[in-house]
């Protein structure tokens, strides 16, 4: 398996952030840094990009904010943007409501009262 160095989470909620990097420390990978909306994440992978230390790996919520309001479609906004600006990066989506994206590694359930790490480590497991 491929050793993944650097994830980025765009998530809004600090609460599901430790959720799953809880799970990715238990699948024995690091921490994802932090991006709290669409633009800031995007910045962070394309700065990091620039810098010759890219992201291996997105996580994103699909609700967050896009342009400063609240959108259902935050994360399919990243995705379309990631794909106009030629940027590849696998991601998961970890969410509340389970979605079929063909061009994605794959998705993982939300529940706040379940432990994530199984359904990461089927997901992650996809990257090797």
């Amino acid at each position: 398996m491929r050793k993944i160095k650097r994830i980025i989470n765009i998530e809004d909620s600090m609460g599901k952030h430790w959720d799953i990097n809880r799970a990715l420390s238990w699948n024995g990978y690091p921490n994802a840094e932090l991006a709290s909306n669409a633009e800031q994440g995007l910045e962070m992978i394309e700065n990091a990009i620039k810098e010759g230390n890219p992201y291996e790996l997105l996580i994103t919520d699909m609700y967050f904010s896009v342009h400063g309001e609240e959108s259902e479609e935050a994360g399919l906004y990243v995705i379309e943007e990631l794909k106009k600006r030629n940027i590849q990066i696998p991601i998961i989506v970890c969410s509340s409501l389970n979605y079929n994206i063909p061009e994605i590694t794959g998705c993982v359930f939300y529940n706040k009262s379940k432990d994530l790490s199984w359904e990461f480590r089927e997901v992650l497991n996809r990257l090797s």
